[in-house]
């Protein structure tokens, strides 16, 4: 109730202002116009310098009413003309001709006009009007409207304390039940309707609220066991996972990228070879979070603490083509992608891993970068069995080309012999075949 009532003391003071203001504004605008009017009318005269013509047009200010003074100024600012008798308290000074002045002085308003002829000055009126009677007649409106307002309020003030025990209160009950249920969350609660009326309206609704918060609370902390058993079921699989897992934060990191793409990066790759230490600033922005008995296991660490800061140091250690494919890939937004690295671990051996990235999605989603999963993998054997196969594939072909080097010489050493016996009987032929003929012609000759 004390709200209604400083609105309506507040209305009423606004409403009261604005009225003044308006009065005012009405007064200074009725001034100006009164002021314009008799400029006109003494135009003629400033132009011919007819003082007699002015006086005549001033004298007729009697009809006008409260009107103090009134005095004509020529183009120079010499008083050519004055109606009325004011005093020198207040006037303003002929050399202001020029301007418009408007000035509520005491209970007066001062008004100077420039009188214009084609856009020039060719003389001023000065004005001095009462507003006592204006105000009195004020006062007296606001003195009605007090009353007015008055008799209202009182009128309300009865009607709201009959009104009270029929209203007030089922409020107050409501509102002690409220903040009831804000200290205990008793979702039991129910409220007595005592009348088919709003406000009875009103407790229905309250009740029926109760029972959706009741059934809410009930499912929410079905949703909240349900999240809590799977958060401890991925928990327990990735401590226990047999394959090496961390998580990392790469939010920073992306939005270091957006920065980036606003001062105009588009090639990454490039961007990373050119400005190998951008590749260092965009490595010491991934933060790793967590990291499994098998990393730890694998990378021969005792505590989380203690991998943690060397996964950091290691990646702020060197700049390989590995990161920087890790980073563009990231900058491309790719969801899925793996790598193999070959680092000393604290076993005091080489060792080969192989590193998997994957960032989560589910779909139409955008990528989570806050929770990252990397997983990590011994490879070494592989790598082993592999290098092995490669010495053994080379010594196989060395030794093939050694044997097909002497099986090469061999042949061609076979063949030079072949061609020897071959053109031996071919000559062989000949002188047969030559003794054939010699044996005929000499038959012939005999």
């Amino acid at each position: 109730m004390s709200v209604t009532f400083s609105s309506v003391i507040s209305g009423f003071i606004l409403f009261t202002y604005y009225y003044v203001k308006s009065y005012k504004t009405s007064i200074e605008k009725n001034t100006k116009l009164e002021a314009l009017f008799m400029g006109q009318l003494c135009k003629p005269g400033l132009l011919v310098q007819d003082r007699s013509h002015v006086k005549n047009h001033v004298s007729n200010l009697e009809l006008f009413p409260n009107i103090r003074l009134c005095k004509v100024f020529d183009e120079k600012g010499l008083e050519i003309a004055q109606y009325g008798n004011f005093g020198d308290d207040g006037i303003v000074e002929n050399h202001q001709i020029q301007n418009v002045i408007s000035k509520f002085i005491n209970d007066n308003l001062h008004v100077m006009m420039p009188i214009n002829n084609n856009g020039t000055v060719i003389g001023a009126i000065y004005i001095i009007k009462e507003i006592t009677p204006i105000r009195n007649q004020i006062r007296r409106h606001l003195v009605t409207m007090v009353l007015i307002l008055g008799v209202i309020l009182t009128i309300s003030l009865l009607f709201a304390i009959r009104m009270q025990k029929g209203i007030s209160k089922p409020i107050l009950s409501l509102k002690n039940a409220v903040e009831d249920l804000t200290k205990t969350s008793n979702f039991k609660l129910t409220l007595r309707k005592h009348d088919d009326d709003e406000i009875g309206d009103l407790v229905d609704g309250f009740n029926i609220m109760i029972r959706e918060l009741d059934n809410r609370q009930k499912n929410q902390q079905r949703v909240t066991k349900s999240l809590t058993l799977n958060q401890k079921r991925y928990e327990l699989l990735f401590e226990e996972s047999p394959i090496g897992l961390w998580e990392e934060d790469f939010t920073e990191l992306i939005e270091y990228y957006s920065i980036l793409k606003k001062t105009g990066v588009k090639d990454f790759r490039a961007y990373f070879i050119e400005n190998p230490e951008k590749v260092l600033i965009c490595l010491s922005k991934i933060k790793v979070l967590n990291v499994n008995k098998s990393a730890l296991k694998l990378f021969g660490f005792k505590k989380k603490e203690d991998m943690i800061g060397e996964l950091i140091k290691t990646s702020k250690s060197e700049i390989s083509e590995k990161y920087i494919d890790e980073l563009v890939a990231i900058a491309d937004g790719n969801t899925n992608f793996d790598f193999e690295i070959k680092t000393a671990t604290r076993k005091q051996r080489i060792e080969y891993i192989h590193v998997w990235f994957n960032f989560g999605r589910l779909p139409d989603q955008k990528i989570d970068y806050a929770r990252v999963i990397v997983a990590a993998s011994d490879i070494t054997d592989r790598k082993n069995i592999e290098y092995r196969q490669k010495q053994l594939k080379e010594k196989l072909e060395k030794d093939a080309a050694e044997i097909n080097k002497t099986l090469k010489e061999k042949n061609e050493r076979l063949e030079g012999y072949m061609n020897l016996f071959t053109g031996r009987e071919y000559r062989i032929k000949e002188l047969r075949d030559e003794v054939k003929e010699l044996r005929r012609k000499l038959s012939e000759l005999n």
